[in-house]
């Protein structure tokens, strides 16, 4: 039995022991916070550094692919010099890196492991080494399964930590030189010394002093043949090759041998002789009037213009930008092959070209040759192409001994030369090709121009009768301006219709120009988006969609990719605006509106896939009809389809769009069906601000109830003139078609408020996310 002083001593010896326990117990589990705080923060610390890390061989592998894709752009433009059995390994060999290259990225972007970086660390090593080496020795020798056996032996190997650091610090070297490499190849000695003395402003001085000495040694040159040279002059120069004999008063030559060289050679050149009158006799036969009065109307622009072209040509060339591949004239090559859509052309052209190539054939025949076509259509459709893909063609059919000229008669009546006298030049430089591009300007009606249209109808008429072989190709966009006489057969009787290219064609062409600019990125599915998206866009208008998508991805030195396009088209096409400072109110009332026709175009399956919707602002082209009188609602008031009633297309803004791609590739026979799905689909908008708000918002975007009222105008009236009783219909079917899209929306109604708050915090909704989102209903 445990006595009281022993209990007492037992319970302080315990509470000591537990106050040790509670002690030690503290310190470890301070020391367990700290040092688990301090894992946390190495591993925050590595995390980032790998991120970085890995971010930056991203880049490298980007900048990579836009060196193979700049390489294969510089081969296709003939900046190298390549015989066509190289050319054809070199694209060979690159092709198959560009596409290593982009799966490459492709994981860098879906596995975010070391091991995937280290793969990548050593994989750019080798790239950028190897393309460096043979872009800077020989371009030929390159060879992608050498690369590839490199690249897999070395990704078995596990390289330390530090080698791995080292190699990825020198392939950002690496990779600048390859860019400089790639940015220089084929540029030569004297492309380089021009391009730096531009740069720091010698070329300009270097001119200067260049034409200041062959003025002055000119001016020498013109005392000495005087015989008033100074001393100076005579050292240099020499003495004139003429004196002046007092005896005879006259002006003699000196003893040849004596003369300088330049002198020598004005005797030469002065001397003519039997040969020489005989070889110049056919110079008596041009028809110098004509000539000199067109050249001398403005001799000084026509100087100085000839003179900026020959100095621009000049330039191009020293820095190393002139173009390859120009004819003999010196013009670019277009060919119909590169022309999508143009079959008719293209026979017309080869008609043409027969003509000219064989026409003892035709006046064996008494074939009666049509001489003049006239093309008319939108502007940027191609009119204007097949001028210099027609100049291409003959040249080349009738090949260099037979020389066919291409005369533009547009640029020598600007420059105040009479259609007489155009004419004149082109039956002189027969067999030639005249074009008149916009002719509405020359053949206008004769009660507004009466000299030049009665000489352009005189002329034309004239064409057939001519023994020469003279072609007139008109062009315009405004047929109805030509006076009528014009249009008859024997003058402009063949008449083609150019228009816009179709969906088709688009497609086609966007093929055709991706792939000859080396782009792979881009797959088909998206080609064929943007072809159906392009809708009333000229071949000019992808060609700009294009070029900026390439510029985008330059900027940023990397291969050009689909994200590229989408700003493209957002900027070209769309015309969707930079976000404007409005309240947060007014971005949900215009969110709740484009949702709510987005909502309903897919619940209408109108036949057209959404594939961006947007509350940022939208320049958009208004759709007008013709002769249609308004509805007005009250005396005072303005109805808000006013403007249907304009003959004429507008150009508005409109508060956000959803925007659309035919399934149906823009077939223009529609059913009623498919005109009231559209109808309901533009009245949507109102109907959800008037379910979600309980307000109307009569100036929010009434460009798609005008819309609205004109398909159903179309549909009611079937082609007859709008009339009250038409009206009328028109405004009930209206009202029935609102309460029609009200009771459609109103199941969704949370659907139009979620779309319509990524809206008011994003702005915008591309293809994807739209997919996503109505993924809910389908489900």
């Amino acid at each position: 039995m445990i006595n009281f002083p022993q209990r007492r001593f037992l319970s302080i010896a315990l509470l000591s022991l537990t106050c040790l326990s509670f002690f030690i117990n503290t310190l470890e589990s301070s020391y367990s916070s700290n040092f688990t705080d301090q894992q946390a923060d190495q591993k925050l610390i590595d995390r980032e550094k790998f991120e970085l890390n890995m971010s930056i061989q991203r880049k490298i592998t980007e900048q990579v692919g836009f060196c193979i894709q700049q390489l294969l752009q510089t081969i296709d433009a003939k900046k190298i010099n390549l015989n066509q059995k190289q050319k054809q390994h070199v694209v060979k060999e690159l092709s198959i890196l560009q596409n290593f290259v982009s799966n490459s990225l492709e994981k860098l972007f879906v596995q975010n492991t070391h091991q995937t970086l280290n793969n990548a660390i050593t994989t750019n090593q080798i790239l950028t080494d190897y393309l460096l080496s043979v872009v800077t020795t020989d371009l030929t020798t390159i060879n992608a399964i050498k690369i590839h056996e490199k690249i897999s032996k070395r990704s078995m190997l596990c390289l330390p930590e530090e080698q791995m650091q080292a190699l990825a610090e020198k392939n950002l070297q690496t990779v600048e030189f390859l860019i400089q490499a790639t940015d220089s190849i084929g540029l030569t000695w004297y492309n380089f010394a021009y391009r730096s003395m531009k740069k720091h402003n010698a070329y300009t001085i270097a001119k200067g002093l260049g034409i200041a000495a062959v003025s002055v040694y000119a001016l020498a040159t013109l005392v000495c043949i005087l015989d008033k040279s100074p001393e100076w002059a005579e050292q240099y120069i020499g003495p004139s090759p003429y004196q002046y004999d007092t005896s005879n008063n006259k002006w003699k030559l000196t003893d040849q041998e004596d003369l300088t060289f330049v002198g020598r050679r004005i005797v030469e050149f002065g001397k003519l002789n039997a040969g020489g009158f005989i070889a110049t006799s056919a110079l008596l036969t041009i028809d110098y009037k004509s000539i000199f009065a067109y050249l001398y109307k403005d001799p000084a622009n026509w100087a100085q213009s000839k003179a900026s072209e020959k100095i621009r040509s000049i330039d191009q060339r020293l820095e190393g930008t002139a173009k390859k591949g120009l004819s003999n004239g010196g013009y670019e090559k277009v060919y119909f092959k590169d022309l999508v859509g143009c079959s008719e052309l293209e026979e017309i052209a080869k008609n043409i070209a027969n003509c000219m190539k064989y026409p003892e054939r035709y006046e064996r025949a008494k074939m009666n040759v049509r001489r003049c076509y006239l093309l008319h259509g939108p502007p940027q459709t191609g009119k204007t192409l097949f001028a210099k893909a027609l100049r291409t063609l003959v040249e080349e059919e009738l090949g260099d001994n037979n020389k066919v000229n291409f005369i533009d008669g547009k640029d020598l009546f600007d420059r105040g030369c009479p259609v007489e006298e155009i004419f004149a030049i082109a039956r002189y430089y027969a067999p030639c090709i005249l074009f008149f591009d916009e002719i509405d300007l020359i053949g206008t009606h004769r009660d507004k121009d009466a000299r030049s249209t009665s000489q352009l109808l005189t002329c034309i008429q004239g064409i057939d009768n001519v023994a020469k072989q003279v072609f007139v190709i008109g062009a315009t966009n405004r047929p109805e301006q030509l006076d009528h006489a014009l249009l008859v057969d024997g003058r402009f009787g063949k008449q083609i219709h150019v228009e816009y290219p179709k969906y088709e064609y688009r497609k086609l062409y966007l093929q055709q120009q991706l792939e000859k600019r080396s782009i792979t990125s881009i797959s088909q599915e998206y080609i064929d988006c943007i072809a159906q998206e392009t809708e009333g866009c000229s071949y000019n208008n992808l060609e700009r969609i294009i070029s900026e998508a390439l510029i985008l991805s330059s900027i940023e030195t990397r291969p050009v990719s689909q994200k590229d396009f989408e700003k493209t088209l957002d900027s070209e096409v769309r015309k969707i605006q930079a976000p404007r400072a409005i309240s947060q109110e007014e971005k949900r009332t215009i969110a709740i509106y484009q949702a709510g026709k987005a909502v309903a175009r897919h619940l209408l399956q109108t036949g057209e896939d959404v594939v961006k919707v947007t509350i940022n602002t939208v320049q958009k082209d208004v759709k007008t009809i013709e002769a249609v009188m308004t509805i007005k609602t009250d005396t005072t008031g303005t109805p808000d389809n006013d403007k249907l009633a304009a003959n004429k297309k507008e150009t508005t803004v409109k508060l956000g769009e959803v925007f659309i791609k035919s399934n149906t590739n823009h077939n223009n026979l529609l059913s009623d069906d498919e005109h009231t799905k559209e109808c309901l689909s533009l009245l949507a908008g109102s109907a959800a601000q008037q379910l979600l708000l309980h307000k109307t918002f009569t100036q929010c975007n009434k460009q798609d109830r005008a819309e609205a009222m004109q398909i159903i105008y179309n549909m009611i009236s079937n082609g007859e003139k709008v009339d009250d009783r038409i009206k009328a219909q028109g405004l009930e079917l209206k009202n029935q078609y609102e309460k029609q899209i009200a009771a459609l929306l109103k199941p969704h109604q949370n659907l139009i408020l979620k779309i319509a708050d990524i809206l008011v915090k994003q702005n915008t909704i591309d293809r994807y996310e739209w997919k996503s989102l109505i993924s809910s209903i389908n489900n």
